[in-house]
């Protein structure tokens, strides 16, 4: 390679591109235009982004696996404070607490969590989320905030009765029409309702026990929670009904009545 001198930039020696003629001698080394030798590193260095740019694709499509159903975790979006898009290559650890049930067809999951457990504070948290999809828009969260079906039980099979009106069930219709949806004062609807594939289960309702139910026996009990969601359907002025995963999760209860 030729040293440049001064100020100017002489041209630089490959010598691979030479070979021996049919004396035995090698011919002079070719030598490159500084335009030629500038273009060349300059598509060398776009290969070297893209393969950059490749790598980190790969890393964002999540390669992890979701430890229950075995498929490889997503790498869709969350927005933060500021409105910039960020993953979560992790997503996996919020499904690491509780108790969840998957709906194989659409992989929406309801999970289970308890919190403050063998207290008389011990309270349960339902959340609904997704390893593998985002929810979409028009989601609305029932009116009342119940549920189909919220039952706690002996381990025999005992049916516990709940607190007379502290009730979390309800009978909700396939269909309500959006005059009859509770709103805001802007006149928006209430409830509105959503979950990213890569960040924590969205929280439907979180309940402390003792305000449902008097437990008298300390002992362990199972737990059953059956949310529904509403979303805005095919009937043009209606919400239709969604059925979400039933979810049974154990729990140990102490008394919490004197």
């Amino acid at each position: 390679m030729r040293a440049s001198s001064g100020t100017g930039f002489q041209p630089v020696q490959f010598p691979c591109n030479t070979s021996p003629d049919t004396t035995g001698k090698l011919p002079a080394p070719s030598l490159l235009p500084r335009s030629q030798f500038i273009a060349t590193n300059m598509i060398k260095i776009h290969l070297i982004i893209l393969c950059v740019a490749a790598s980190l694709a790969a890393l964002a499509a999540d390669l992890t696996k979701d430890p229950k159903t075995g498929r490889a975790m997503p790498g869709s979006y969350n927005v933060g404070i500021n409105w910039e898009y960020y993953l979560e290559t992790n997503a996996i650890r919020f499904w690491e607490e509780g108790v969840w049930q998957e709906n194989t067809n659409n992989y929406w999951r309801v999970i289970l969590c308890f919190w403050d457990t063998n207290t008389l504070n011990v309270r349960v948290s339902v959340g609904v989320g997704s390893a593998a999809v985002n929810s979409g828009g028009g989601y609305y969260v029932a009116p009342n905030g119940k549920f189909a079906k919220f039952e706690l039980a002996k381990i025999n099979g005992a049916i516990i009765q709940q607190i007379k009106g502290a009730s979390l069930e309800d009978q909700y219709p396939q269909s309500i029409s959006v005059h009859d949806f509770p709103r805001w004062p802007d006149g928006q609807l209430k409830g509105l309702f959503g979950f990213f594939s890569n960040s924590p289960p969205a929280q439907l309702k979180e309940v402390k026990i003792r305000d449902i139910y008097s437990i008298n026996d300390e002992g362990d009990y199972t737990l059953t929670v059956s949310p529904v969601i509403y979303k805005f359907g095919t009937n043009v002025g209606y919400l239709d009904r969604v059925d979400l995963p039933s979810v049974t999760s154990k729990v140990h209860l102490v008394p919490n009545v004197k």
